[in-house]
């Protein structure tokens, strides 16, 4: 059921923004952090949006129009670390049994994973007479994530694709994008003095949902890629064990050789 028009004019704005500051981070589970390591963090999330109605003819055809896009953005930092040596040049571990690593100056970095999204709406409502009236409607949901220098967010829990980049950031990234668009016609009609209602509705529904991968170096990493676009699994491109790090927390790949000087 969606809102129509009536002989008056009416409609509103709204919006709504969250930027990453307030938001409240998750209970970090650790692991043991090894040579690269990532975390993930909110950005910003907000949407905007409009509507309006009214009539085309007075008690004759009416129309109703709405628009709302929205976006989420992520952004994730990346660490190269080196283990802390004790006095005998072994590894310290600190009281969580975790072996203590330290990020090597200079070689922090950020990236953003994002999606943009749209809902729009339109109708008309037609009141053809007393009894009979028609409205034609169409409904459209696209949505894109992810493209040049940005990685994209995965459709089951809206997380970024990515948490700890093993790898060239292009290589990695995947252009999502969804389009969904729902076309519908329905009569309402009464008889017998209103003791008969009768309600037909014919619909049209499209939903495409590619995934693009972007060009990678070499075959092994371009399957590793395809695997992760096509199964919404996050994969790094030199382990084949998926890395389940969810929103707020961090993961790392097994630690290299410490480096000591």
């Amino acid at each position: 059921m969606t809102k129509s028009g009536s002989n008056e004019f009416r409609g509103s704005v709204f919006g709504n923004f969250a930027p990453g500051a307030l938001a409240t981070r998750g209970t970090e589970v650790r692991q043991e952090t090894g040579t690269i390591s990532g975390r993930e963090s909110l950005w910003n999330l907000g949407d905007i949006g409009a509507e309006l109605g009214g009539p085309l003819i007075r008690d004759k055809l009416w129309f109703y129009v709405g628009i709302a896009p929205s976006f989420t953005r992520y952004q994730i930092e990346r660490n190269l670390n080196v283990r802390v040596p004790d006095e005998n040049g072994e590894p310290q571990v600190d009281e969580d049994d975790f072996t203590r690593t330290q990020p090597i100056e200079g070689t922090q970095q950020h990236f953003f994973a994002e999606q943009r999204s749209l809902q729009y709406i339109g109708k008309l409502t037609y009141h053809v007479s007393t009894n009979h009236t028609v409205a034609l409607s169409v409904v459209g949901t696209p949505f894109s994530s992810g493209g040049p220098g940005r990685f994209s967010l995965l459709p089951d829990n809206g997380a970024p694709e990515i948490t700890v980049i093993v790898g060239a950031p292009e290589a990695l990234s995947t252009l999502r994008g969804r389009n969904g668009l729902d076309l519908g016609l329905k009569t309402s009609s009464s008889f017998f003095n209103k003791h008969l209602l009768l309600d037909a509705t014919l619909g049209w529904h499209l939903r495409a949902a590619p995934c693009v991968p972007r060009m990678a170096r070499g075959r092994a990493a371009n399957i590793s890629r395809r695997m992760r676009c096509t199964t919404g699994t996050r994969y790094s491109s030199s382990h084949a064990a998926p890395l389940d790090a969810g929103p707020g927390s961090t993961g790392s790949i097994p630690a290299w050789p410490s480096h000591t000087s």
